[in-house]
């Protein structure tokens, strides 16, 4: 089985390679130019390698190979990729990610969650508590580190409940915790995908979206697909939670739950980035904090509270020891993905290459000469599809210029437009290549099968991407316009 691995991902790999450096030499494909065939190769080959292989390494020969392309620059590409906002904020929010998680936030908040006593006897009360600490925990740090804290202590109860691997109860919580996270991941722009797809947004000119409304847009829907969830697990799939009435919290490990310092200003200091990243929306511009928070910008602010921490010694040690807690935290192909993601976005719809207008020429009959219902609906669906066959942060990226062009003939707001396919991006769980917490998820073959993923995620999936259409576009209406 080894040898048979080892032969895909060299297989993979060149066909990865192939396509970055070869097929640019293909005929032109009108109205693509030859210039447009290497940067295409180049983007087909990075994504095929994210998609079979991984971000790292194929995210680096991509950048190479766009820079033979002609399109753009070395210098070019590293200001639009590294130079870019984006990989600045990605970077000081995986740090502080892993600053609560090493102190023990994560397991801490998890942990008091499901020891309350009035969950005693009530399975399905127990169930909602848990997967709702799931979606606060993935809307307050990074997703994968709150699935595999929350898998562990799943995994407690499951024992103690006399629960096995590929039970019904437990394998509709390992993917709930993950269902539940990626809901969550959906409630701030200050995350991964949300930050990409919004800088793709701004470069096509679009204006800067507040971040309280971006809340009160995402906040309703996220709990209303927590909420399916839960009532597909009770009504449609009836979960066996017999067992759960046995359960005895007070044997649940509950040392974690003991605050010392650096854990408690730590999770105050958690609270506080989550209120300072919504200052600005909520106060006065006139207000000197505002003006203080609009200069350092969303980067300053988890700079800030990095910098203290990294300050503040406790008996001689620091609460942060950056070297340390970067390195396991920072999450490089995530910032290579960030890296490669804004030139390719730039390049792609250059005019010189002709590959918008090919899109275009594609998408013309299915988009164009609809209501601006329609239109929504239509964009929505692209982007369901693309978000679960690529990563979703890069889904986006390519969506946003090929429909930029229709907003202003059809007179729909960029901001509604930009919102729905947010939210439905983050539907990215029904392949591995959709999402990093997705890949996670599709991992746990001791205690999931591959089957069983899908047997859940699929319906709930399409549920709540109705439910997303027909209560999204009307809430995108009310908020912003």
């Amino acid at each position: 089985m080894s040898v048979n691995k080892n032969k895909l991902y060299w297989m993979h790999s060149f066909i990865s390679l192939a396509l970055m450096f070869g097929f640019g030499f293909l005929p032109p494909i009108e109205p693509i130019t030859a210039m447009g065939m290497k940067v295409l190769g180049a983007f087909l080959g990075l994504l095929y390698g994210w998609m079979f292989i991984e971000l790292g390494w194929p995210s680096l020969f991509g950048v190479l190979a766009l820079s033979m392309s002609g399109c753009m620059t070395m210098d070019q590409i590293l200001v639009a990729g590294i130079g870019s906002s984006t990989f600045s904020l990605v970077l000081f929010m995986l740090i502080f990610a892993a600053l609560v998680d090493s102190v023990g936030g994560c397991q801490y908040i998890a942990t008091y969650c499901i020891t309350r006593k009035w969950t005693a006897g009530r399975p399905w009360l127990f169930i909602t508590l848990f997967l709702f600490a799931a979606y606060a925990m993935g809307a307050a740090i990074n997703s994968v580190p709150v699935i595999l804290v929350f898998w562990a202590i799943l995994y407690s109860v499951c024992k103690q409940c006399g629960y096995k691997p590929f039970d019904s109860f437990s394998t509709f919580m390992a993917v709930g915790v993950f269902y539940s996270s990626v809901m969550g991941l959906a409630l701030f722009p200050f995350k991964t995908m949300p930050l990409i797809v919004l800088g793709t947004f701004e470069k096509l000119g679009g204006p800067a979206i507040d971040y309280l409304s971006f809340v009160l847009f995402t906040l309703p829907l996220t709990i209303l697909g927590l909420i399916v969830y839960i009532l597909m697990g009770k009504f449609v799939f009836r979960i066996d939670v017999t067992a759960l009435k046995k359960l005895k919290l007070e044997e649940i490990d509950q040392n974690v739950l003991q605050l010392n310092t650096q854990k408690k200003m730590v999770l105050w200091a958690l609270v506080l980035l989550i209120v300072l990243m919504l200052v600005p929306s909520l106060l006065p511009k006139e207000l000197a904090v505002t003006q203080i928070l609009a200069k350092w910008g969303a980067v300053g602010i988890p700079m800030l509270f990095i910098g203290f921490f990294a300050l503040v010694k406790i008996n001689g040690q620091p609460i942060l020891p950056l070297q340390k807690v970067a390195a396991s935290g920072v999450k490089w192909d995530v910032l290579l993905l960030v890296m490669a993601v804004f030139p390719f976005s730039s390049a792609l719809q250059n005019a010189d290459c002709g590959i918008t207008a090919f899109v275009l020429e594609q998408l013309a009959p299915i988009l164009s000469g609809q209501s601006v219902m329609l239109f929504l609906v239509a964009v929505m669906v692209i982007s369901l599809f693309l978000t679960n066959l690529l990563n979703n942060a890069l889904a986006g990226s390519i969506l946003l210029p090929v429909v930029w062009p229709f907003l202003d003939t059809m007179g729909i707001d960029p901001v509604m437009m930009v919102m729905l396919v947010i939210i439905v991006l983050n539907l990215a769980m029904l392949t591995p290549a959709a999402s990093p917490m997705a890949a996670v998820c599709f991992s746990n073959s001791d205690w999931v099968r591959i089957k069983d993923i899908y047997r859940i995620c699929i319906p709930n999936c399409i549920i709540t991407f109705i439910l997303f259409v027909i209560l999204g576009i009307p809430l995108a209406n009310i908020i912003f316009l």
